[in-house]
């Protein structure tokens, strides 16, 4: 599931392309441009995936067994 939630993530960030940071045109780079660039967004993807469970696990998981679950629904 990483590894797929990976790769969407970094997908989206070379849509998106904040800032023209990366380009899709990887002829007109070299090697080292290449390499830096796939390095950047690995990087990138990798913290927002590793923040994304973490908030998870810290804010339903966790709340869940502590039993500290904020009720925003009421059943009937």
């Amino acid at each position: 599931m990483f590894n797929r939630n990976h790769n969407y993530i970094a997908d989206m960030l070379l849509q998106i392309n904040e800032r023209d940071r990366w380009t899709t045109d990887l002829d007109a780079l070299s090697l080292a441009k290449i390499i830096q660039q796939d390095h950047e967004i690995f990087n990138t993807t990798r913290l927002i995936n590793s923040l994304t469970y973490a908030n998870v696990v810290l804010g339903d998981y966790l709340a869940a067994i502590l039993g500290t679950v904020r009720l925003v629904f009421h059943w009937p």
